[in-house]
């Protein structure tokens, strides 16, 4: 069965993972008052960077931090 709805806006958000990026999404489209949210597509990145490190005659240490972050839209509708 064909839903008849009319387009809100086109909402961005981002987070430092999948369930915090559809959190914001899902948050985002309550507060301008939609009913439901179509086509979502997700995207992340990822960078690392060593921080620091130590190398001596017996162990090899090494510290690296990583961050992550996940894109995610969609288009907020409303039922009519």
């Amino acid at each position: 069965e064909n839903v008849n709805y009319k387009v809100i806006q086109m909402i961005e958000v981002s987070g430092e993972n999948y369930d915090i990026a559809k959190y914001n999404l899902i948050k985002s489209a309550f507060y301008i008052g939609a009913d439901a949210i179509i086509n979502i597509t997700h995207s992340s990145t990822a960078t690392s960077k060593i921080t620091g490190g130590s190398i001596s005659k017996t162990n090899v240490n090494i510290e690296t931090e990583t961050k992550t972050n996940v894109y995610m839209q969609g288009i907020a509708i409303k039922l009519v």
